[in-house]
């Protein structure tokens, strides 16, 4: 079963860098990348739901905390990534259902 992913991460080294660390597991596929929530929640509203979505938290305009009910809506398991261990329990109570440190 290949399960569909998206990402999304105002930085773009570490969007690239996520999208090396999956690519070898040969059930996810990732068919989408984004550098806000914005943007994501656009490709959402016309693709539909996806398995996973990872996201960051610290980013312009909509953070990924603050966007966490909308994108937790159009997924199975919303997945936040990223450097801060401070937001962990916010990140669970924003509809996160994982917490993975960059």
């Amino acid at each position: 079963m290949i399960l569909d992913a998206i990402a999304i991460d105002d930085e773009r080294f570490a969007l690239d860098d996520f999208l090396e660390e999956v690519k070898p597991i040969g059930t996810l596929n990732v068919i989408a990348s984004f550098r806000s929530v914005s943007d994501a929640l656009v490709f959402l509203s016309k693709h539909g739901r996806v398995n996973f979505i990872f996201s960051d938290i610290e980013m312009p305009g909509i953070s990924g905390i603050a966007g966490g009910a909308v994108l937790s809506s159009y997924c199975d398991k919303l997945i936040y990534t990223t450097g801060h261990d401070e937001y962990a329990l916010a990140a669970f109570g924003a509809g996160g259902e994982g917490y993975l440190m960059k």
